[in-house]
């Protein structure tokens, strides 16, 4: 799994504080310590230059070598028993002077056997879901501020739209919940106002929630951050946005539609939905659309195709909730 470099980034300066505040708080209570037992100081230097040898000893051949090992083994524990004695003592703990991390399996590092920790995952997800509220600018797009109370009255065809957009709400829970690398893609169309962006971005949450790389923007931010690195001088060097976007475990192209159709933006378009096909990647399309024929008037045949094949649509019916809740 790839994920948002920026969390990645984020999370691992915040486990380093962690680790560092752990170890900078475990000498503070050394000092105090120390201050009453002149005993544990001594004890502490005997049991450094222990450490000390065995790093030298391992690094060493000869017969004798687990001997040695074992008596400096036996020497440090004997130390660690006066250490705790000390403590008691004195009224302290017997694990007072213990480094306190944060996370007990991997110490603050991030990573237990070569693999990342649970809290490392949690850290990048906590802020890979930051990032996602930052760049979509809507921090209550999630399931639970979703409310099909705004839709009313029936479709062109006599359907109930309340219970249309009931059935669609169902069924992008049921898709988040059930979210794996093997999903299937989605075409969330329909007039604006309908909600698409939330219910896309509520799926995003919950997806990153799963620990999955989740990746968001409209298609307007998408192409000219694509245009930037590869014609422009980009901020960052090393950012690859396309390459992202088609590795990404989940991606959600939003606002469909609303850019200026070149035969540039096409290829990359075309580009990205076919390579994430070919990994079998699933992609969420928001588009503003009401009709999927109007795709065809609008994008080449090999997008249209595509988007036709493989991507399950969900049509979004109403009126603009956005007008709606400012007449309320």
């Amino acid at each position: 799994m790839s994920f948002n470099k920026t969390a990645y980034e984020k999370a691992e300066r915040e486990l380093l504080r962690r680790k560092e505040a752990a170890e900078t708080a475990q000498l503070t209570r050394f000092d105090e310590v120390a201050a009453r037992s002149g005993e544990l100081v001594q004890i502490d230097k005997i049991m450094k230059s222990h450490i000390l040898n065995l790093t030298k000893m391992l690094l060493q051949k000869g017969d004798d070598l687990t001997k040695k090992l074992e008596k400096i083994k036996a020497e440090y524990e004997h130390g660690s028993e006066i250490k705790r004695k000390i403590l008691i003592e004195h009224g302290y703990p017997d694990d007072y002077l213990n480094i306190k991390y944060s996370c007990e399996h991997c110490s603050d590092s991030g990573f237990v056997d070569g693999l990342r920790c649970d809290c490392f995952l949690k850290l990048i997800n906590k802020y890979a879901a930051e990032e996602l509220n930052r760049s979509a600018n809507l921090p209550d797009c999630d399931f639970g501020h979703f409310s099909t109370s705004f839709y009313s009255g029936k479709t062109e065809t006599g359907h109930d739209i309340k219970m249309v957009m009931e059935n669609n709400y169902k069924a992008a829970l049921k898709y988040a919940n059930e979210f794996s690398e093997n999903s299937d893609s989605l075409l969330i169309y329909g007039k604006t106002g309908l909600g698409k962006t939330h219910i896309s971005l509520s799926i995003a949450k919950r997806v990153i929630e799963k620990g999955y790389s989740v990746a968001y923007n409209s298609i307007i931010n998408l192409l000219g951050e694509i245009n930037k690195e590869k014609f422009q001088r980009a901020d960052d060097p090393t950012a690859d946005t396309e390459r992202d976007a088609v590795n990404v475990d989940l991606l959600v192209i939003d606002d469909l539609g609303s850019e200026h159709n070149t035969p540039y933006a096409e290829s990359i378009l075309y580009n990205i939905i076919n390579s994430r096909m070919n990994l079998k990647k699933p992609t969420i399309i928001n588009c503003n659309l009401d009709d999927f024929e109007d795709l065809r008037d609008r994008y080449n045949d090999r997008i249209v195709s595509r988007i036709a094949a493989f991507y399950k649509r969900m049509r979004f019916v109403g009126s603009d909730i956005r007008q709606i809740k400012r007449k309320l």
